[in-house]
């Protein structure tokens, strides 16, 4: 499962997206990276996961990096983004888009 924060799902609303899909791939200081995108529909391989009216969309490679992590959507002064946080991360960079699982 991978989950979204209340804050993640208000964004998507202003956005009027429905699908947020994570890409995980090999890179960054930690080791793997990831990436969003926001397609309008799944593809066949995709693993989803709904929350409310919201549909996290994941390769099956990317699960195995990111289960029961939780998508969230940082807003301060210095950012706007979504980041990915979870307990099974043993290490992350300050950029916010590279950890070591």
């Amino acid at each position: 499962m991978v989950y979204l924060s209340e804050n993640a799902i208000n964004r998507l609303d202003q956005m009027k997206k429905s699908f947020v899909k994570i890409k995980v791939f090999f890179g960054g200081c930690n080791g793997f990276k990831y990436e969003f995108s926001f397609p309008e529909s799944s593809m066949e391989e995709d693993v989803a996961f709904q929350h409310q009216n919201k549909t996290v969309l994941v390769d099956k490679f990317t699960l195995s990096k990111i289960e029961n992590a939780t998508i969230d959507f940082i807003e301060n002064l210095m950012e706007e983004k979504f980041q990915i946080t979870s307990q099974h991360f043993k290490k992350t960079c300050h950029c916010g888009t590279s950890f070591k699982a």
